[in-house]
C-alpha cells in the first residue's frame, strides 16, 4: 500500500494523470509483485480514512483459511501503523509474524506511510506434526 503516489512520479515509475485520479477519487494503490518479480496494480482502497484496516482486510481475503501462513510487515517511517497491521493480520493460520522497516529501494519509491505485507505458505516439518 503506497503511502503517497508523489515519490512514484518523481521517480518516473508513475504518470503524473495517475496520482491526478488517485487523487481526485481519493484512491489508495494496491501493488502486488508476481513470482516473476513485476510490480503490477493488484487493487485499489477506496477512501483515505483507516486504510491500514482497509489494508489489512484486502490481505486476509487474500490468505485462505487452514494453511500456515508466514507473515512480515515493512513500513517506511510508519512504525505504528505497521504494527496495527500485523496485529490486524494475526490469526491461528499465522504461525511467524515480523515487522520489519522497509529498505531505500522500496521506501524511495512509496514514500513515507508505505506499508507492505508479505505472506508465505507455511507447512510444519513432518516431524513436527502430530501423529
Amino acid at each position: 500500500m503506497v503511502g503517497s503516489l508523489e515519490l512514484a512520479v518523481r521517480g518516473g515509475r508513475v504518470s503524473p494523470w495517475v496520482k491526478r485520479i488517485a487523487d481526485a477519487l481519493r484512491l489508495v494503490p494496491v501493488l502486488h509483485a508476481d513470482p516473476a518479480g513485476r510490480v503490477t496494480l493488484c487493487g485499489v482502497l477506496f477512501g483515505r480514512r483507516d486504510t491500514t484496516a482497509k489494508f489489512a482486510r484486502f490481505v486476509r481475503r487474500r490468505m485462505r483459511k487452514g494453511g500456515g501462513y508466514r507473515v512480515l510487515v515493512g513500513h517506511a517511517n510508519c512504525e505504528t501503523e505497521g504494527q496495527w497491521l500485523l496485529e490486524m493480520l494475526r490469526s491461528p493460520e499465522v504461525v511467524y509474524a515480523r515487522l520489519v522497516p522497509l529498505g531505500t529501494a522500496l521506501g524511495a519509491h512509496g514514500g513515507p506511510g508505505m506499508l507492505v505485507a508479505a505472506f508465505q505458505d507455511y507447512e510444519a516439518p513432518a516431524e513436527a506434526q502430530p501423529r
